[in-house]
């Protein structure tokens, strides 16, 4: 797994294409969701007036990772 880029293409399962939330790995997930909870957690309590944003490695010819921004939003990650 990379350094805070490309989660989204960490969690993906083999041949999915990312449309739907089932399409990622819940192992993977769950790992990535922690590090997005925990960096955004601490970004804001180091200055609570920040704003932040999720950004995914979307591609114009495929649907990917909006299964994983529909995870993200079901989880409460704002």
């Amino acid at each position: 797994m990379g350094t805070g880029n490309e989660y989204d293409l960490y969690c993906v399962k083999r041949g999915a294409d990312g449309a739907s939330p089932a399409d990622y790995d819940p192992q993977k997930y769950a790992l990535v969701r922690g590090l997005i909870k925990g960096m955004l957690a601490a970004l804001h309590e180091a200055s609570p007036s920040t704003r932040s944003m999720v950004e995914t490695s979307q591609r114009a010819d495929t649907s990917l990772d909006s299964g994983f921004l529909e995870k993200l939003i079901e989880d409460g990650i704002q």
